[in-house]
């Protein structure tokens, strides 16, 4: 059922001239889920048919016999309405927010990058695709805010599904170079086997909450610069965050230990 808090809040908004565009970012960004918002402008754009009110000759009555009733509350309504509505048109934020809500992106990363400007607690599963000489992984990732710590901004990320391909181009070179299909399905099972071993792998970073928006508007538009230099010491094999990562701190998890 569309809470009607929403719905008036909504029709308070549109009817200040705000589109709905702009209506759903604030509501998406203060923890309303986006089946919510989409069912409560449903509801404003298709009301439903309100009840058959009473004969005209009953209602004259009725004013009649409740005029100075109704005066009162009328006078009272106003005053009501015109806090409420003060309260809106002055207020920066919305009226009301769901406590300990998270923001729930779905696969809009827009909507993340957005609540990460305030590093707002919110999630995304986000899909993407780097290609390396023909060769084309795709990984469908979660991403969270957690929230700000000692001022920064805590970056949850984690591998939930990795598969490779190869592109046209590649296939119709190694067919060329003599080799059989059987020969490319067969490197491409062996590709995905050993890929499958980062499946699930996690960890966290802290970042200044202006390099994470970058980090992930860059991240939105295909532009990855992922990596690691290594070096190996008394202690063992010690790796330091590069590219994207070079600006965060603290990053801590599994997934920052991507060998095969």
């Amino acid at each position: 059922m569309v809470d009607q808090r929403l719905v008036e809040y909504i029709k308070t908004e549109l009817y200040r001239g705000l589109t709905p565009e702009q209506i759903k970012q604030t509501l998406v960004e203060n923890g309303w889920p986006v089946y919510e918002i989409n069912e409560a402008f449903n509801l404003i754009n298709n009301p439903k048919p309100e009840e058959k009110t009473t004969s005209n000759s009953l209602k004259t009555e009725q004013v009649k016999e409740k005029s100075n009733m109704i005066i009162i509350i009328l006078v009272v309504g106003v005053l009501i309405a015109g806090g409420v509505f003060g309260f809106v048109l002055f207020s920066d934020s919305i009226p009301f927010i769901k406590p300990n809500k998270i923001i729930d992106c779905q696969s809009d990363m827009q909507c993340f990058i957005q609540a990460s400007k305030k590093c707002k607690p919110s999630n995304v599963t986000h899909d993407s695709t780097i290609g390396l000489f023909g060769i084309l992984i795709t990984t469908k990732s979660y991403y969270e805010i957690k929230g700000l710590e000692n001022n920064k901004c805590v970056f949850y990320i984690r591998n939930e599904k990795i598969n490779v391909n190869f592109s046209d181009e590649l296939i119709q070179q190694i067919l060329d170079a003599g080799e059989t299909q059987e020969k490319i399905d067969q490197e491409l099972e062996n590709y995905n086997s050993q890929y499958d071993a980062l499946e699930g792998r996690d960890g966290t970073c802290k970042f200044n909450v202006n390099d994470l928006a970058e980090m992930l508007n860059r991240w939105k538009d295909g532009k990855y610069s992922l990596g690691a230099s290594c070096k190996l010491t008394p202690e063992g094999t010690q790796c330091e965050s590069s590219g994207d990562w070079s600006v965060a701190e603290d990053c801590q998890g599994s997934y920052f230990n991507q060998e095969l």
